[in-house]
């Protein structure tokens, strides 16, 4: 067997094999004052030498601000999804009120349609 080595901000770990890292991270996830628990090994790297450094405070901290993290993506995602829609609809609006002629018609068509090209 191979060591393993993860290397996280905080520093890094060794350990016999994959498998012994994966039960690492298992174990370290059944401490029961977590509300998100580790999901990766590089995270139950990362909570361990938090906690060698700054005891149950530091770990929390930790949690916290994955926590954040995550939830500042999920609304990146969900604004970026929800301007993506809105922009849709306002191209969809103006296409149908546009005159069939129009630069507005044929650019909807254009882009909502790749097959169809206006006018051929």
């Amino acid at each position: 067997m191979m060591p393993y080595t993860v290397t996280v901000t905080r520093g890094s770990m060794t350990f016999k094999s994959g498998m012994a890292a994966w039960e690492f991270r298992t174990l370290i996830a059944t401490w029961p004052r977590f509300t998100r628990p580790p999901i990766t090994r590089e995270e139950a790297v990362d909570y361990h030498l938090a906690y060698e450094k700054g005891g149950e405070e530091a770990v929390l901290a930790l949690e916290r601000s994955i926590i954040e993290r995550e939830q500042a993506e999920e609304m990146q995602l969900a604004l970026g999804l929800m301007i993506q829609e809105t922009e849709r609809r306002m191209r969809y609006a103006k296409a149908s009120m546009a005159d069939p002629r129009s630069y507005e018609y044929k650019s909807h068509f254009d882009s909502w349609h790749p097959d169809y090209r206006y006018g051929t």
